[in-house]
């Protein structure tokens, strides 16, 4: 067991892999910083045109597959070494900028009833579903409330 640690850790490669690590480590806070810049930019075009920028789309894109690659290869997930060792990773097709700032409304869903039984209604409750009149006013009448009906007509 000892003999496996020692023989690892002389393994050359092991120490490299560890050295492009470090320095992607510094290449990946680079991008993430430049990935604010872009989402700052993209946030005052839009609030100024209504719109996005296609090309800062498309940088971001990139650029978020660029600190994927980056994680993925931090993580032991591939062997692979990202940019400059390997071809800078272009964005996907991007989607059409949105013509509007606004969000679209969303769409209220009925209120499913429950299946269970509800209390029972109060009197003052179970006058006021009787009458038609009644249902249509928010307040009880003053006969309701105890007191006189008011006169005129």
């Amino acid at each position: 067991m000892q003999e496996d640690i020692k023989k690892n850790l002389k393994n050359i490669s092991a120490w490299q892999r560890l050295l492009f690590m470090l320095l992607f480590v510094v290449f990946m806070t680079v991008a993430a910083v430049v990935m604010t810049a872009v989402i700052v930019f993209q946030i005052l075009v839009n609030l100024l045109t209504g719109r996005s920028n296609a090309r800062a789309l498309e940088l971001g894109q990139s650029l978020a597959r660029y600190i994927y690659d980056i994680w993925l290869y931090l993580s032991y997930n591939t062997q692979e070494r990202p940019y400059p060792f390997a071809d800078w990773p272009s964005g996907a097709q991007a989607p059409e900028p949105t013509r509007s700032a606004k969000p679209a409304p969303k769409k209220r869903r009925p209120h499913k009833r429950s299946s269970k039984p509800k209390a029972a209604p109060s009197e003052t409750a179970k006058a006021l579903q009787s009458t038609p009149e009644a249902t249509a006013q928010e307040t009880p009448t003053p006969e309701q409330e105890g007191g006189e009906e008011p006169k005129g007509g």
